[in-house]
């Protein structure tokens, strides 16, 4: 056997026989305050917290995410890897206290010229939707985007990663999104596909991004990027039930509806995202257009109880969000040396059905509501603007969402105030 060598010097070095393998710890916190006020279609009280008719507590205290790991690799950089740990909401009522694991995946790379080319497979996020594959430890606002709202996934299968000064992508094949097993009607599953390209000007033009993150903390420097992705999530299984469809899809002859189905609902997802990101000095700026389409079909085999009964039926269903959001930073050595306050502001339209015009749901108990128009105003401040540039560090954001549903009189004020600490 090979002799391992462990020394810890704020890293761990394992030497082999053949190479040195590094490893280094990393954590992702943040902690949060939250103060809501909503009200349902109806006007009555809405409670954010638990997403039920009522009234929130006067405040609400909660941990949003713990994380922490190991990523590990070569020092030829040949090999790479994650194992990544979570208890996010693990404060929660009723919510385990036992950390789950949430990513671990192994990369074989491979360098030609001034590209690297990635070979993975395991547990990760499939590259497409950066609302939700992140990096979220550098955001702009405290508050995820609404488009995480659509197709994402964080699942095991297979991918593919292109890096280069101006051209950066990937191709992933997964477990579609719900990985369900058969259900009553024998039927095969799908997987997931999708790809992604992200697309920077030449270091020559002065205007080249080294990476996609929505914040720099204010770091010297400007840069644009375009991206585009898609994906297909093909054939995910689930038990029918009676709002898979509209509500007399599944009526008999004389239209009356039944109160039970039994059978299975298959599902197919496509999903198409473009971003436009710029940033100069302070300023920094991101747009998103993101649109889904679901195709939905629903097959019987019994009908308020009666088995035999085969029915069909099919809808379509239209996801459209857009947003546009902006920051300014402001060196500021008030608090400590090399620190920074980020004024932002996020203008969301979300229309989770364009079929149905007059949606009244309520907020929910995400970052963002349901279908309506969404203002955020922000403040965060960076307690070292250097490591806020690079996703570490200690920042403490600041967040008002203002929320109105399409249809109704449901709507949302939330203040929420967010500690984070990442290295």
């Amino acid at each position: 056997m090979p002799r391992v060598a462990l020394v810890l010097v704020g890293a761990l070095t394992c030497a082999t026989a053949d190479e040195a393998i590094t490893a280094s710890l990393a954590s992702f916190v943040q902690i949060r305050a939250q103060i809501s006020q909503a009200d349902q279609a109806d006007g009555s009280p809405y409670s954010v917290g638990g997403a039920v008719p009522g009234k929130d507590d006067h405040a609400d205290f909660f941990l949003r995410r713990a994380r922490f790991g190991v990523r590990f690799g070569t020092a030829s950089k040949s090999w790479s890897g994650t194992f990544l740990l979570t208890a996010d909401g693990a404060d929660r009522e009723g919510a385990s206290r036992t950390p789950a694991l949430f990513l671990t995946f192994l990369s074989r790379n491979f360098t030609d010229g001034d590209t690297r080319h990635s070979v993975q497979g395991g547990l990760d996020w499939a590259f497409i939707n950066r609302s939700a594959v992140g990096p979220n430890t550098c955001s702009l606002l405290a508050t995820q985007r609404a488009t995480r709202a659509l197709l994402n996934q964080r699942g095991t299968g297979i991918g593919y990663r292109l890096a280069s000064p101006t051209v950066r992508g990937g191709i992933d094949i997964q477990n579609n999104v719900a990985d369900s097993a058969p259900g009553s009607i024998n039927r095969r599953e799908g997987l997931l596909y999708c790809a992604r390209i992200e697309l920077t000007p030449p270091q020559s033009t002065g205007w080249n991004l080294d990476k996609y993150q929505e914040s720099w903390a204010g770091a010297a420097g400007q840069g644009t990027m375009f991206t585009l992705d898609a994906a297909w999530n093909q054939g995910d299984l689930s038990a029918a039930t009676l709002s898979d469809q509209d509500s007399n899809a599944f009526a008999d002859a004389s239209g009356t509806v039944p109160t039970s189905i039994t059978g299975d609902t298959t599902t197919n997802t496509f999903c198409l995202g473009a971003e436009a990101l710029v940033r100069r000095d302070g300023f920094v700026a991101l747009a998103e257009i993101r649109w889904q389409r679901r195709f939905v079909r629903t097959d019987t085999n019994s009908v308020n109880g009666v088995a035999g009964s085969n029915r069909h039926a099919r809808r379509e269903v239209s996801s459209l969000i857009w947003l546009i959001q902006a920051g300014y930073t402001v060196q500021s050595d008030a608090i400590s040396p090399g620190s920074a306050f980020e004024a932002s502001a996020r203008y969301s339209a979300i229309d989770l059905s364009r079929e149905d015009t007059g949606e009244t749901a309520a907020f929910g108990n995400q970052d963002h509501g349901t279908s309506g128009r969404q203002i955020e105003i922000g403040l965060t401040y960076h307690d070292d603007q250097s490591a806020s540039t690079n996703a570490r560090g200690n920042r403490t954001g600041f967040v008002y969402t203002n929320w109105h549903a399409e249809a109704g009189r449901a709507s949302a004020h939330i203040w929420r105030l967010q500690q984070q600490i990442s290295f």
